[in-house]
């Protein structure tokens, strides 16, 4: 329910950052 969206929000914040940033790297001409 609620509960569980706001727990799966809060707890993938850091770990959903940390793959946009490895996709980016992983993107040619960004660098």
């Amino acid at each position: 329910g609620l509960q569980e969206l706001e727990f799966i929000q809060g707890h993938s914040e850091t770990e959903a950052a940390r793959q946009c940033v490895d996709q980016w790297l992983k993107m040619p001409g960004i660098h």
